[in-house]
């Protein structure tokens, strides 16, 4: 509770009740309005990034020619986030991206540079998660693949 307005966060399988009680003798008004955002946990996020999220595909840099290397990428109620895969048999991708970022947080780092090595058979979940109501994004990646 914060003065007139109160923010509350729910996880699965909890309830929460919130009960308003009037003290003024001489009457109240009231007015509200209301907001909702579902955060998916990162196993969900994981699963509907590959149904639903946009696919970039890596090309070796050297050859001109595409790899077997994606990056899906999706935008949700809760932020941003990636997901790397590394399809082939001997390539690794080596990856840094510059995030110019507000109102985002990348989770598990406070460093807006994320550097992805990604051997043969690996994946890698970057998430962004929000951090005020209004976000935006920029990025510059530079990659090899040897």
């Amino acid at each position: 509770w914060s003065g007139t307005e109160y923010e509350a966060c729910v996880a699965p399988g909890e309830d929460l009740v919130v009960l308003i009680k009037q003290t003024n003798p001489l009457g109240y008004s009231m007015s509200y309005s209301y907001s909702s955002c579902i955060e998916f946990g990162r196993k969900t996020l994981m699963k509907v990034i590959k149904e639903q999220g946009t696919l970039t595909q890596r090309k070796d840099p050297h050859s001109g020619q595409m790899v077997d290397i994606v990056v899906y990428s999706m935008k949700h109620s809760g932020g941003i986030c990636y997901l790397y895969e590394n399809n082939t048999a001997n390539r690794t991708l080596d990856e840094t991206v510059d995030f110019k970022i507000d109102g985002l947080e990348i989770v598990g780092q406070d460093d807006p540079q994320v550097h992805i090595i990604l051997p043969p058979g690996q994946s890698k979940f970057v998430e962004l998660k929000k951090s005020a109501q209004n976000w935006s994004i920029e990025s510059s990646i530079s990659y090899l693949v040897h």
